[in-house]
C-alpha cells in the first residue's frame, strides 16, 4: 500500500525540487518524506545532484563560438 505515495512523491519529484507545485501538493511530499526513508533518501540523492551540477557543469564557448553570436545578435537587431 506504500506504493501509491511512493509513486505519487517519485512523479512529483522535480516539481518539488523546482518549486513548481502548489503548497498542499508540497506538504504532502514533505509528509510522505517524514516517513518513508526510501523516497528521502532519492530526493536527497536528486537535490545533491542537481547542486553539483549547477555548480561545476560550467564550460566557457569557444571565443569564436561567442564572437559568431554576438554578431548575429547584432544583425537580428538592426
Amino acid at each position: 500500500m506504500r506504493r501509491k505515495p511512493c509513486f505519487r512523491a517519485a512523479t512529483r519529484l522535480y516539481s518539488y525540487l523546482d518549486g513548481e507545485i502548489r503548497a498542499v501538493r508540497r506538504i504532502r511530499i514533505r509528509l510522505h518524506l517524514r516517513l518513508c526513508p526510501n523516497c528521502r533518501q532519492a530526493f536527497r540523492f536528486e537535490k545533491r545532484l542537481r547542486r553539483f551540477v549547477r555548480e561545476r557543469a560550467h564550460v566557457d564557448a569557444p571565443p569564436e563560438v561567442v564572437e559568431r553570436v554576438r554578431r548575429l545578435i547584432r544583425e537580428r537587431s538592426s
